[in-house]
């Protein structure tokens, strides 16, 4: 009778902050200004903030037309600030929502979760005082 081994925990590796943000997106925007920047930074935050609670709301009431409109606004504010894969995320919301395929609707806002996430940690840690 051999012990039982219990399978490795697999953590997902951490992805560099180039993988989730191009900052040469947003200095094309700030032209190098690091006090304009964290500003945009805050206010992407507090917009995403209130996007992303819309989107659950609608998520919730199954509300595809809802889903679309909120994914879309939160599409083009991530390209603004050159956060592609949360953009990818946002995408693939809307065109489930669009579509009518709630299967690529429920895949997509567990992608958008992670994706939020991940961007909120970096957001916050790009935009914290000092």
């Amino acid at each position: 009778h051999s012990p039982s081994v219990a399978p490795p925990t697999v953590t997902p590796a951490t992805p560099a902050p180039l993988d989730l943000m191009d900052p040469e997106v947003l200095a094309e925007f700030t032209g190098g200004d690091e006090s304009l920047r964290r500003e945009i930074l805050l206010q992407f935050i507090a917009a995403d903030d209130a996007d992303a609670n819309n989107l659950r709301e609608k998520f919730g009431e199954t509300d595809l037309e809802g889903i679309a409109q909120v994914s879309h606004r939160i599409k083009g504010a991530s390209n603004m600030i050159g956060a592609k894969p949360y953009a990818r995320a946002a995408e693939r919301l809307n065109r489930g929502a669009r579509t009518g395929d709630l299967v690529e609707v429920e895949a997509g806002i567990v992608e958008f979760e992670n994706q939020r996430g991940l961007l909120t940690k970096l957001l916050q840690e790009a935009t914290a005082p000092g």
